[in-house]
């Protein structure tokens, strides 16, 4: 069997040849563990029951939370993305206009797999991913606090006050039983119990005693256990940027396999900033003929390298920079080709920290970008005409001309017809950043203008116009089926309107 497929065949296997659970005063008999992956019996959270089966269809989460409302508080969703073991993006399910959300889940907290890499946490991403993906129903519940001092509830954000807190019950059927998946989480040893107060849910007990069994049994984060397809070695893969794009197989982490990927180092030259996350620029042309060597007439790829949203990269390096940092390679969205850098180490001290390896206008700096490079973007000589001729300058530092459109709200059925909302727009204002819906100047050929949350000064929806024609200096990267334009920290001389 594939080492793709390895650690959700055990779901059947487990369901199949699971000890039989023994109705005696000492509780459940567990089955022995054949694999640290094996997915687990989760006999607690089978037991529990959802208790607003018969009326969640009535209510929306969001809007009762957004009121101030205090107490218990739940609606349907309909679920956008997960975006790792404990962090879901969603939007009401009545209110299907709306821009999508974030959900932190109460009671658990996965190993990071997005901005840091930790052990199990990519398989604590994949576990949500599958468990998650395609279900009939999501209801997200939550007993919210009346003030900081009231522990008889749950916060409604969570401390940055961009994420929704609550628990997630998802019902796979609809003649399956609800679940929910914060104790699911927990039961599989994904996580440690997080949960330490109790409030009007009443789901502590079954909280606590899912955490004393995954402890007992030696499951992943609790019991303390290696995670197999994690590098726990200080092996570094020296690389480059056209390498990793060439053979991502090879060194990224893989979610359907649970690899968490090699660490690399990689140096390359600053052209853009988003917030504190970084453009970069290789400083050797790519491979041409797949030779596996940098060829004369190659191009010098760029990447956007993730450090998250408080590695203050902004305090320690400058567009023009040539930099050389450790990290991993990673695919985001992750069912996506879209490439990128993440688990940047940040630190200014120390074997792995970040180097400045020379400053922009420095006497070495050309020598070390190499001849020919620059932090100049790069201008088509003719106008692009295909999607195809679009593609060919993904990975790259552009400058295109894009118009601002309207894009049909909606979505498509089960038989893949589309239903059209009745709501259009020529934005989308999601929790992580605003999307301004664009085709390529004078085509219909979707490149639309991503402004990420974290860029500085930061740009509204309020500032673009459908029918404007703007010109954008950014970084062109796939996204799913079409392409985007990710806009850097604020520059007018980067981002103008044309008309």
């Amino acid at each position: 069997m594939k080492k793709a497929f390895r650690f959700f065949s055990f779901l059947l296997a487990g369901l199949m040849l699971a000890t039989p659970l023994a109705s005696c005063d000492h509780g459940p008999t567990y089955s022995s563990l054949t694999s640290p992956d094996e997915l687990v019996e989760t006999p607690i959270t089978d037991s529990l029951e959802f208790a607003y089966a018969d009326d969640y269809m009535n209510h929306d989460f969001k809007a009762e939370v957004d009121s101030g409302k205090t107490g218990v508080v739940y609606g349907e969703i309909h679920l956008m993305g997960v975006t790792d073991g404990d962090t879901i993006s969603w939007k009401s399910e009545l209110g299907t206009g709306e821009a999508s959300s974030s959900l932190r889940m109460n009671g658990i907290n996965t190993p990071e797999s997005t901005a840091n890499v930790q052990p199990w946490g990519v398989k604590a991403s994949r576990f949500a991913s599958e468990v998650l993906k395609d279900c009939a129903h999501y209801v997200l519940v939550n007993d919210i606090k009346s003030g900081s001092s009231d522990t008889l509830g749950y916060d409604r954000m969570d401390n940055n006050g961009t994420r929704y807190m609550g628990f997630l019950w998802y019902q796979k059927t609809e003649d399956s039983p609800w679940r929910l998946y914060n104790l699911e989480v927990v039961e599989q040893g994904f996580s440690e119990n997080n949960l330490t107060v109790d409030s009007d849910l009443g789901y502590l007990d079954a909280f606590l005693e899912a955490g004393r069994v995954a402890t007992e049994r030696g499951l992943r984060v609790p019991g303390k256990v290696q995670d197999p397809d994690y590098d726990y070695s200080t092996d570094v893969v020296e690389t480059t940027i056209w390498y990793v794009r060439d053979h991502y197989d090879e060194l990224g982490i893989d979610v359907d396999s649970g690899s968490s990927g090699k660490r690399l180092r990689i140096t390359g030259v600053v052209v853009g900033m988003i917030g504190d996350n970084i453009i970069l620029r290789d400083i050797v042309r790519s491979d041409t003929d797949g030779d596996g060597e940098s060829d004369a007439d190659g191009d010098y790829l760029s990447i956007y390298a993730y450090a998250g949203y408080t590695s203050s990269l902004g305090s320690v390096c400058s567009v023009g920079d040539v930099v050389r940092f450790y990290c991993r390679a990673t695919k985001f969205p992750k069912d996506s080709e879209t490439i990128q850098l993440s688990d940047l180490e940040t630190s200014s001290y120390g074997d792995y920290r970040f180097e400045v390896v020379a400053r922009y206008g420095s006497e070495n700096w050309e020598t070390v970008i190499g001849e020919g490079n620059s932090i100049d973007p790069i201008t088509p000589s003719e106008p692009i005409t295909t999607k195809e001729e679009l593609g060919a300058y993904a990975g790259l530092f552009v400058t295109l001309q894009v118009d601002i459109r309207v894009a049909q709200g909606g979505e498509y059925d089960e038989n893949g017809n589309w239903i059209e909302s009745g709501i259009n727009s020529y934005y989308n204002e999601g929790n992580s950043g605003t999307t301004i819906y664009a085709y390529l100047h004078g085509t219909r050929i979707v490149c639309n203008l991503r402004i990420d949350h974290s860029s500085y000064p930061r740009l509204s929806y309020l500032d673009f116009a459908e029918g404007e024609t703007w010109q954008a200096t950014a970084y062109l990267n796939p996204y799913f089926d079409n392409y985007q334009l990710a806009l850097l920290n604020y520059d007018a001389s980067q981002l103008f309107k044309v008309n």
